[in-house]
Formats: C-alpha cells, structure tokens, sequence
C-alpha cells in the first residue's frame, strides 16, 4: 500500500486489512505493507518509484522462499493499491513492473531499479488499485477547473505550488518535458499489460479527470479495469471507512475486486 499526502494512510491499511480478509472469506485480516518513501524535493518522484520498485521484489522473493520452506504449490499473491499522490507511485511502480517483465521475455536479465538481476523477474501484481490517483504532476485535467468550487483542497493554486516545489528537485526538470516526462507523471506512460485495475474518484474532485484518463488508456491498451466515479462524494473518501458508511461501502467493492483477482 502506498498512500498519499494525508496522515490517514496507517488508519486506512488497518481498515483494508479487516475488509480485504472479509472478501476473502477469512477472519484473518490480510497482511498489508505500508510503504513509507522520502519525500520530494528532497528526492525525485522516479527515486520514490525505484524504492517502491526495491520493496515489490524483495516482498516477492520473500513470499516465494517462504512457500518454497512451507512446501506451499504457489506463492501468495501481491496486490498494488495507492490513494492520491500515492496513486501516482503506484502506477508508475506497475508501469515498470511491466516493462521488465517485457524485457525479460527477450532477454537474459531484467532492469530493476538501475540494478541487474540474474534471477527470475518478480510475478505480476494480481490487481491494482488507484484512489483519487494524482497521474499527471500539472494537473492538466479539466475539472481541476470545473470543479474549482468543488474541491477547494486540489485547485489550481495547489498544483502551481506542487509544480512549484517539485522543480526544487533538478531531476525534475532535465528533460524537456519536465514534470510531463513518463518517469515523474504516469498519465503519459504505458498502460498496456498492467493488471486487472480498480479506479475510484470522487466526481467532484480536481482529479477526476486523471482518474477517467487512466481509465479510458486502460481500455485503449486492451486492459481490464472498473472505473467508479462516484456522485456526493470528495478526494480518497474510502480511506474513511473506519467512519463513514458511504466510504465502507466502496472499500468493500474495491475489496471484492482484488480478492476476485487474487491467484
């Protein structure tokens, strides 16, 4: 799990763990790792992806030896989920992981995080889940500012301040795309060969349009995704499932999904 801005993600995870297990049709809470990265400018968004990238594999191979001790036939599986900024990691981390596991079907070794690997590449995640994902640094989305009077946490005002911050990093600007490149906003990357993905955003957030964006480039990959954009609602509302029956609701829908897609 790989949360956002907010200080509510360790609440959340815990709230997952119950509903996740739930779907799963076990009493056991399902074990969830939270992903605690440096933050920008202190370092680059791409340095915050190479992190979640180093602990994908390292869970994975310990899931695998752990199967391999216990005699198990296969591994547990990995499910991605990430909720605002953490949402933007969290596609790009699956965007790499696909790129690798391409790369490997043609070549010897694979490229994970400016390192190579001669073992096998990681298993593909299950599913993965965004949350009111913030995709693109700039924030070019229309209802950023249709929806101005709406969401007045994410206005454009607060992206000029990102963007403002984020170019502190030189990383961030030594391309000419810049903030746009693929490394830094996953709205302009690969969305083919990702997993089975779950959209969520509130109709009413800045971010909507990241969300129906990544959505639509999902069908156009020929991917499968479900994309709910839910009415009266606001930005990463099932992280509050602990509180509000709306919210519970949708982190429920969301859990069955992943469970449906675990291997």
């Amino acid at each position: 799990y790989i949360g956002g801005g907010a200080a509510t993600y360790h609440i959340f995870g815990g709230t997952l763990a119950k509903v996740l297990g739930h779907a799963m049709g076990s009493s056991t809470p399902v074990p969830i790792l939270s992903l605690a990265y440096p933050l920008a400018p202190d370092v680059a968004i791409s340095e915050q992806v190479e992190l979640a990238e180093r602990t994908y594999v390292w869970l994975a191979r310990v899931l695998r030896d752990g199967a391999s001790a216990a005699r198990a036939p296969t591994a547990p599986s990995i499910a991605i989920i990430g909720d605002s900024a953490g949402g933007g990691i969290a596609a790009l981390l699956s965007q790499r992981l696909a790129a690798a596991a391409t790369a490997a079907a043609t070549a010897t070794t694979w490229h994970v995080a400016a390192e190579r690997d001669e073992g096998p590449p990681p298993p593909a995640p299950s599913s993965l889940v965004l949350l009111s994902p913030a995709l693109e640094i700039r924030a070019s989305g229309g209802t950023v500012t249709t929806n101005r009077l709406r969401d007045v946490l994410l206005s454009n005002a607060t992206f000029r301040l990102l963007h403002a911050v984020l170019e502190l990093n030189p990383k961030h600007t030594q391309t000419p795309e810049r903030l746009f490149s693929p490394a830094f906003s996953a709205l302009h990357g690969s969305w083919a060969e990702l997993p089975p993905t779950y959209v969520w955003a509130a109709e009413a957030e800045g971010l909507a349009d990241d969300a129906t964006r990544a959505a639509e480039a999902i069908r156009r990959a020929g991917g499968t995704v479900v994309e709910e954009l839910a009415s009266f609602s606001f930005h990463e509302a099932p992280v509050w499932a602990h509180v509000m029956p709306e919210a519970a609701a949708a982190l429920k829908r969301i859990a069955r999904f992943m469970a449906e897609n675990a291997k």
